[in-house]
């Protein structure tokens, strides 16, 4: 066969020719990178609110297969630390919360003491609790840790803003005011948590079930009830509080 001695032989004429040889290693290097960046990615770089059901078959995949080997890893010891520590840090957190942002709207009262601070007071209450569960799931070896959690933290947070309001928002407050805080308030804490830490332990044992990523929506019609009690409360406290010092 004779040899085609044409301009069109010529190497830069060639249809798969690089004028800087430099450019096909650098392509290598890309599809070398991409697969590293790829096998480097964990589900937890991922957004885990934004999963659904309908969820890839690689992906369910994967986080079973991390939820199994993580969950071998977390000791007995391990989980009743995490769950005190959950439990002592709820309360105080809320508190510190709800008071730093009372400032900022303290010019809304009625729309602070009806909206914004129940629905405040109830996403910091077990917010820490909802974000360790989406996490790590497997830290947790029952469900009934999480409900413990969740009450432990509307008792801590009630008795907090208890001290908080007869040492400087309610100045020599009656035998009836601190009977009434004590039992009432310090209960609609706890009870509206208990909602709370209902809606968590269920999307805790929606992810254990599978070992499939939680999905905190299922949480989040409990948090509106918790809500929607705790701002029925403020509301007819607060107008019942008003009507009397209106018609009496």
């Amino acid at each position: 066969m004779s040899k085609d001695n044409s301009v069109f032989s010529e190497p830069h004429m060639m249809e798969d020719f690089s004028s800087n040889p430099s450019d096909i290693n650098s392509e290598h290097m890309e599809d070398s990178r991409d697969i590293y960046e790829k096998s480097e990615q964990s589900v937890f770089s991922e957004n885990i609110t934004t999963f659904s059901t309908g969820e890839s078959g690689d992906t369910r995949l994967n986080y079973h297969h991390i939820y199994e080997e993580s969950i071998q890893t977390v000791t007995l010891y391990k989980t009743l630390l995490i769950t005190v520590l959950l439990a002592l840090s709820a309360g105080p957190l809320a508190v510190a919360g709800v008071f730093m942002s009372s400032f900022e709207y303290s010019s809304f009262f009625l729309l602070n003491v009806v909206i914004i601070g129940p629905a405040m007071e109830e996403a910091l209450k077990t917010g820490a609790l909802l974000m360790t569960v989406e996490k790590r799931p497997w830290f947790f070896k029952n469900g009934l840790q999480i409900i413990l959690i969740a009450a432990a933290g509307g008792l801590l947070f009630g008795v907090i803003e208890n001290l908080l309001y007869f040492n400087y928002y309610i100045k020599n407050p009656t035998s009836e005011i601190i009977r009434f805080r004590w039992i009432v308030c310090t209960s609609l804490h706890v009870g509206c948590s208990l909602i709370s830490g209902m809606g968590i332990r269920r999307v805790w044992l929606s992810s254990m079930k599978d070992k499939t990523q939680p999905r905190t929506t299922i949480w989040f019609p409990w948090f509106i009830t918790a809500f929607i009690v705790h701002a029925i409360y403020n509301g007819s406290v607060t107008l019942a509080e008003l009507g009397k010092n209106y018609f009496f």
